[in-house]
């Protein structure tokens, strides 16, 4: 009896761990595979913080440019640019990691440690610090971060690394290219 509901423990606390390791503030589907990021014609997900109010400050959506003056933002509503000294902190999500497949693993590989009579107090928290590690990690690799990357480092994840191109904010653009890339956002 006191084994199964130990085991229980062990497969709620690694299930939680890596569910708090793994979050996205891209809508889903958004993020490509790694080897579709290459061929994919949009930019990467951002979320931008500007000041310290939280709710107030952010700016979400497609990387569309990232200039000397300017981070350009295309939100599900409009093209935004934000000065570079506004902003406080930016997240952005390049690709989606294996995070899956790693956390399954550490699951499965948590669950095995039942067979292991007594001996699981040691391998089961070997398991769990492991997977949730490696979890973390691998989710970590995916992101850039504002601070401590400069946002000019952003600007290989833009739609337009070169800059914005003439005309790009003029009626109709935006919403235009906002339906090749999809991600669950409509043009208005």
């Amino acid at each position: 009896m006191c084994g199964r509901s130990a085991g229980k423990a062990l497969v709620a606390a690694l299930a939680s761990a890596l569910a708090a390791c793994v979050s996205s503030p891209a809508p889903a589907g958004w993020r490509p595979r790694p080897p579709e990021v290459q061929s994919r014609p949009c930019g990467a997900w951002i979320r931008l913080q500007r000041g310290q109010d939280k709710r107030a400050g952010v700016v979400e959506g497609e990387l569309i440019a990232v200039s000397d003056d300017h981070v350009y933002v295309l939100t599900r509503s409009e093209l935004l640019g934000v000065p570079p000294a506004a902003v406080t902190s930016a997240r952005l999500e390049k690709y989606r990691a294996g995070t899956d497949a790693l956390g399954g693993w550490g699951t499965l590989g948590t669950i095995s440690t039942l067979s292991h009579g007594w001996i699981l107090v040691l391998t089961a928290p070997l398991w769990i610090i492991s997977s949730t590690a490696t979890v973390a990690t691998e989710s970590r690799v995916a992101q850039l971060r504002h601070p401590p990357t400069p946002l000019g480092e952003f600007r290989p994840w833009a739609r337009f690394p070169q800059g914005l191109p003439p005309g790009f904010g003029d009626p109709g653009g935006p919403a235009e290219v906002r339906t090749i890339c999809g991600g669950g956002s409509k043009s208005p």
